[in-house]
């Protein structure tokens, strides 16, 4: 994607910045630079200075005429905060330990993708989190996941490690904005101020990672997810790759979960169109989403052992994208602005987003992007 759709991109997107410290300015100078134009500015009482905000203000507005909107609130901890609705991203600029967690839980509640800008006497921290991924509470709870997440690389620093953190969140941040994201195993990063020392390693994560999936959500029911899935299996098959489908429906219903195994024989479309372009297996999974969370990690387990290595499971569902990790997300928008609760919560969090009805070149540009990422 060349920069300019990626500037028109961002000039429509809300992004609000948590924290009044340096490297928040920073971060608001570089994005308004980027061609984003709205901003939201979080603090909450114990943090609030009148002279940070105004360096905050002059920091959105350092490119022009940039819409600023403040919020104060009594604290992060407080049962009433929520993010504003049209959130796109939250930049977590705070300082302390237990705002980045509040912050996290607020994310995940409304399915906020977030970029962390942490900074304190020692070193900068930044990252790409998945809301559902735990992985601020791991940072920040348990002390021990700091040799774990940073132990994979280490290189010297161009610059000062403000300069080079405020850099690295904004490109995290347009990455998002632009639709260019990728939650799955993401990096963090830590700068260290006196050794000048950058090391990078994998963010933790507290839910499944699935490195052979590709998961398909939709905004709203009959947009065509069987259809796409259909698509990638046909392709992925002529590469010599092996195809499972696993369909979840959600059910309003407190029931058992119920779990069929499809047969070659069905006269179902939707099911003989997946076997027709060469799935091997389809299993549907019908539940409620307190059944989902309790059946899919033994389904997905059963799944993966009759596969072999090469192979790669297909994925349709919404609510899955809270509790794992796919290797792609790819999330299927509607041409009439309907979006359904479930969807409200994943769907900022795709590594593709198609609007429908999707084309050949959309599947043509997904199968490469599975080649460069998955195998």
């Amino acid at each position: 994607m060349t920069e300019l759709p990626r500037q028109l991109m961002a000039g429509s997107r809300q992004v609000l910045i948590a924290g009044q410290n340096r490297l928040a300015a920073r971060v608001i100078e570089q994005l308004a630079r980027a061609g984003v134009q709205s901003f939201f500015l979080l603090s909450s009482m114990q943090d609030h200075s009148e002279n940070s905000q105004d360096t905050l203000i002059r920091a959105a507005r350092s490119s022009g005429g940039a819409s600023i909107r403040l919020i104060q609130v009594s604290g992060y901890d407080s049962p009433d905060f929520l993010l504003p609705e049209e959130t796109d991203l939250l930049v977590d600029c705070s300082t302390g330990r237990k705002d980045h967690v509040l912050h996290e839980e607020a994310c995940r509640a409304q399915g906020v993708p977030l970029v962390l800008a942490h900074e304190d006497d020692e070193k900068l921290l930044t990252g790409l989190v998945d809301p559902y991924a735990g992985s601020l509470d791991l940072l920040f709870s348990e002390e021990r996941a700091w040799l774990q997440a940073l132990a994979d690389e280490r290189t010297g620093l161009a610059c000062d490690a403000v300069t080079e953190a405020a850099g690295d969140a904004c490109g995290l941040a347009m990455e998002i904005l632009a639709g260019q994201a990728r939650f799955f195993r993401s990096k963090i990063h830590r700068f260290d101020r006196a050794a000048r020392i950058l090391s990078t390693g994998e963010m933790p994560c507290s839910i499944p990672r699935y490195d052979r999936m590709v998961l398909v959500g939709s905004d709203h029911r009959n947009l065509g997810k069987t259809s796409l899935c259909a698509a990638l299996a046909r392709d992925l098959v002529r590469r010599g790759r092996s195809v499972c489908a696993l369909k979840i429906e959600a059910s309003a219903k407190e029931e058992d979960p119920l779990i069929l195994e499809e047969s070659p024989a069905v006269k179902k479309p939707q099911i003989r169109a997946l076997f027709e372009k060469g799935c091997q297996r389809i299993v549907r999974l019908v539940a409620s989403e307190a059944g989902i969370r309790q059946v899919l990690p033994y389904l997905l387990e059963d799944l993966y052992a009759g596969m072999d290595q090469a192979g790669l499971l297909l994925c349709e569902s919404n609510t899955a994208r809270q509790l794992l990790q796919p290797a792609c997300f790819v999330h299927l928008a509607s041409p009439d602005g309907r979006v359904k609760p479930s969807a409200i919560r994943t769907r900022r969090l795709a590594d593709r987003l198609l609007s429908w009805p999707f084309t050949k070149m959309d599947v043509d540009d997904l199968i490469g992007a599975l080649d460069r990422h998955l195998f």
